[in-house]
């Protein structure tokens, strides 16, 4: 399973995974840089010697063809878009299942189909990079180009206001919309290939993945009228994506002007990298899964003591403070590779573009790559018998989750002692963070005043699991601890992902999908891993998840 990590000590798993987490978001913000530059060539006539102290990168050298270029990007960002989109929701991802003469079912992952999958996520990956960079240079053209400059005292004059309003008004629709997970890109999130026989989360679309995070597994979406759904399309892949842009721009180019200054000295602008190490390096630790989960974990024990509202803002101050994290590691990875590898020349971006391609498909996370309008998150506390949200995972990524070349080979079939055996290995330690939650709560059961562990518990469940909270009710304060760390230890092996259901839910060949304008017809098109509300056979264990399940996207 996986990239085998079990056999180290649990200091040293950790460190494992940070460094799949650093090299996987620095082979994915090589393959933007890349492809990204090579537009500004191709659209620009952007020279092989441009450089960020000279000026002219990211086609400042003439506005004009920096206005043209965004407009031609943006287009060919949209028409790829919406091309990966048929692509997906028309089931290309999916192999078929074939049943024999002794009805037994059986996947199988052709040459032709992992070639589909490749070029779906290439696809959708050169229309996020052409979206991203239309709507950027977009905003630099309209969005108050002239006002409140500032004028540094050698780069000339910034548009310091279009900056700061591009960033605060980018993210706070965003979160108005549900949508601040949206924000968050490699390292801070991981898109995983498989092995398996569901996409991970590509083309999908606010309504349905608030919907797959907060119902319960068996319970039907809402009867939603087909306007709503046309609504729920063109704010999913047209409105949100435009706000997340606004925010990486602004943000950005304000992290440029306090700390590089847009001097013509570049040791200014390379002091300026160090600095956005030490920022990144301090957000994505503060807002890690092993510091967060820890606040998750005491609202499971405590429920009477966290009341969801202040969970909830907690969560999205976590989501924007990694979003921050996440644009200062970009812009380290960005810069150096223009400063220090072969500069904006035409090896250079053809380099960074395809090697990343190579060593990302290698380690299973090719669909990394891509980003808004490609893919995007949900700011939601799920229920805790939500279906598995497949092949996702958080920061840091467990490398026991990473399979080599996953989106070409075959679906796997994860028996229950391989993922027993796993959970095991990751236990000690990722439950050490808990441990002083678990035994305040038993410390405190028996004490006067306080709620019974039975009333707390019986607000964890769903409806018709009245089997499961009737024995939850009879459950000693040693039991409970017992069952949290479990939990979270699974919970903590898969990164957030699910269990191994996510890899089984698999639709009888026999029983084709018809049209329907039903909400659930329009959530199966973009998550048939939600297709286990209908008719589906699995290939592995039954759908379970971890009670604590306090994720965004």
């Amino acid at each position: 399973m996986g990239i085998n990590s079990t056999k180290l000590k649990p200091c040293l798993r950790l460190a494992v995974d940070w460094l799949f987490t650093i090299l996987i978001g620095f082979l994915v913000v090589s393959y933007w840089r890349g492809t990204w530059t090579l537009f500004d060539i191709w659209l620009c006539n952007q020279p092989e010697d441009a450089s960020l102290t000279a000026g002219n990168t990211f086609c400042l050298a003439d506005l004009d063809l920096h206005r043209k270029s965004g407009w031609e990007s943006y287009a060919i960002g949209m028409s790829l878009t919406i091309l990966g989109i048929i692509a997906v929701w028309m089931g290309a991802w999916r192999p078929d299942v074939v049943i024999d003469n002794i009805k037994h079912e059986k996947i199988t992952i052709t040459p032709l189909k992992a070639a589909v999958r490749f070029l779906i996520v290439y696809t959708l990956g050169m229309a996020a990079v052409n979206l991203w960079r239309g709507v950027w240079y977009l905003t630099d053209t309209y969005l108050l180009p002239d006002r409140l400059q500032v004028h540094p005292e050698e780069g000339g004059a910034f548009p310091l206001a279009s900056y700061w309003i591009s960033s605060l008004f980018g993210s706070t629709l965003c979160f108005i919309l549900f949508s601040g997970a949206s924000l968050l890109a490699p390292p801070a999130i991981f898109l995983l290939d498989g092995p398996g026989v569901n996409p991970p989360p590509l083309a999908v679309t606010v309504m349905s993945s608030f919907y797959s995070l907060t119902l319960p597994a068996k319970k039907n979406p809402p009867d939603i009228p087909v306007n709503i759904m046309i609504l729920d399309v063109l704010l999913s892949f047209v409105v949100v994506p435009i706000f997340v842009v606004m925010f990486w721009r602004g943000s950005w180019l304000v992290l440029d002007y306090y700390l590089w200054g847009f001097s013509l000295d570049p040791h200014k602008l390379h002091l300026s990298l160090l600095w956005n190490f030490l920022l990144a390096a301090g957000l994505m630790v503060i807002t890690s899964d092993p510091a967060f989960n820890r606040i998750s974990a005491i609202k499971w024990l405590h429920p009477e003591k966290c009341p969801l509202l202040p969970l909830k803002l907690l969560s999205r101050l976590r989501t924007y403070l990694l979003a921050w994290g996440t644009v200062n590691f970009w812009r380290v990875v960005w810069y150096i590779w223009d400063e220090f590898i072969g500069g904006t020349s035409l090896w250079s971006c053809l380099v960074s573009h395809i090697v990343p391609l190579i060593l990302l498909a290698s380690f299973g996370c090719l669909s990394c790559i891509v980003a808004p309008a490609s893919t995007l998150g949900v700011d939601a506390l799920c229920d805790p018998f939500a279906a598995e949200e497949p092949l996702f995972s958080n920061l840091p990524v467990p490398s026991l989750v990473l399979y080599f070349g996953a989106i070409f080979r075959q679906p796997i079939e994860i028996k229950e002692e391989q993922v027993l055996e796993s959970f095991n290995a990751m236990k000690e330690f990722y439950v050490s963070s808990v441990v002083s939650s678990i035994q305040m709560r038993e410390s405190i059961v028996d004490a006067p005043g306080e709620g019974s562990i039975q009333a707390a518990d019986s607000k964890v469940h769903s409806p018709g699991e009245e089997d499961i909270e009737s024995k939850s009710q009879q459950a000693t304060a040693s039991d409970e601890a017992r069952l949290a760390q479990e939990s979270l230890s699974k919970s903590w092996y898969i990164g957030g992902t699910g269990t191994s259901a996510s890899y089984s839910s698999v639709r009888h060949s026999s029983a084709p999908r018809q049209f329907s304008s039903s909400m659930a017809f329009y959530l199966d098109m973009q998550r048939p891993d939600l297709d286990r509300r209908e008719s589906s056979t699995g290939l592995g264990l039954s759908s379970r998840r971890s009670s604590v399940c306090s994720r965004s996207r």
